[in-house]
């Protein structure tokens, strides 16, 4: 299942409940369940899981995400010190709502936690660097 990652590092809302609350403000998703780190989203037809992570190994991965795929950005430094991150499971699917509410639902996460989203599976960053 494609992943987009919303990597950050300040405190931030861990409680999904709030992170939920963030998503009714946005056109055609509706919140499905909420539970411990986890918010269940539907846009159109489409399922959407955003998933908080905070372990060890986040900090770890995003050394290497920084190391590897942010060699020439300037939050490089930023980047690798991230120790949070929101992880947003999708199923691809054609259609022109279905791209816009995933946009959204991504940019509500990094403006909540000033966060940077990579896509793992094209190795790319989906923000602009600063």
């Amino acid at each position: 299942m494609p992943a987009w990652q919303v990597l950050f590092s300040r405190e931030g809302p861990t409680d999904m409940h709030q992170v939920a609350q963030e998503m009714t403000s946005i056109p055609l998703v509706r919140v499905l369940d909420v539970s411990d780190g986890r918010v269940d989203l539907q846009a159109e037809d489409i399922q959407i899981r955003v998933h908080y992570e905070g372990d060890d190994y986040v900090l770890q991965e995003s050394d290497e995400i920084a190391c590897q795929f942010a060699t020439t950005r300037s939050d490089r430094e930023k980047i690798g010190k991230c120790n949070r991150r929101f992880t947003i499971y999708f199923e691809p699917e054609e259609g022109k709502e279905f791209m816009t509410s995933l946009i959204l639902i991504d940019d509500t996460l990094e403006k909540l936690v000033g966060g940077v989203t990579f896509d793992p599976s094209l190795g790319e960053f989906l923000t602009a660097q600063p």
